[in-house]
């Protein structure tokens, strides 16, 4: 299913989806905030997509923990107040009363800014670690220079 498909999905107020990919269970952007929220506070990833034209949210966990039973679908319906689920090839269906947004929009800004402060910090690494390299390798030089 494209990643298109799959956050015009994630948007419905009336359904909470888990993708299946693979070996993982994924969620997008207003899932994912659900699912931090009410279910399990996991790792939530923010990256743009060129074909969504914006920057989306996911976040994923192994099919193993729902078979070792860690978290059980009827845990999450539970969580989320979903009266009923079903499961197809390509996903986990939550039928929800309404899905409770009231957070997102201050869930995605904060992710967000969170990943924007991220490249500054790695640049600054880089710089450093590029002054040091430099420093070892002048230093390394002048060392052979008297052999």
């Amino acid at each position: 299913m494209p990643i298109t498909e799959e956050i015009q999905i994630s948007a419905n107020k009336t359904k909470f989806t888990l993708f299946k990919e693979g070996l993982f269970y994924k969620c997008y952007n207003e899932d994912a905030s659900v699912f931090t929220e009410k279910i399990n506070k996991y790792k939530v990833n923010a990256k743009y997509i060129k074909s969504v034209g914006a920057a989306v949210l996911s976040l994923g966990f192994p099919v193993s923990v729902i078979a070792m039973s860690t978290i059980t679908f009827e845990a999450i319906a539970v969580a989320i107040d979903a009266p009923s689920y079903f499961e197809n090839t390509d996903a986990v269906v939550f039928e929800l009363k309404n899905k409770d947004l009231q957070n997102y929009a201050s869930f995605k800004e904060a992710i967000l800014a969170c990943v924007n402060e991220f490249p500054v910090a790695l640049n600054v690494q880089i710089e450093s670690l590029s002054k040091q390299l430099a420093a070892w390798q002048k230093y390394n030089a002048g060392a052979h220079a008297n052999e």
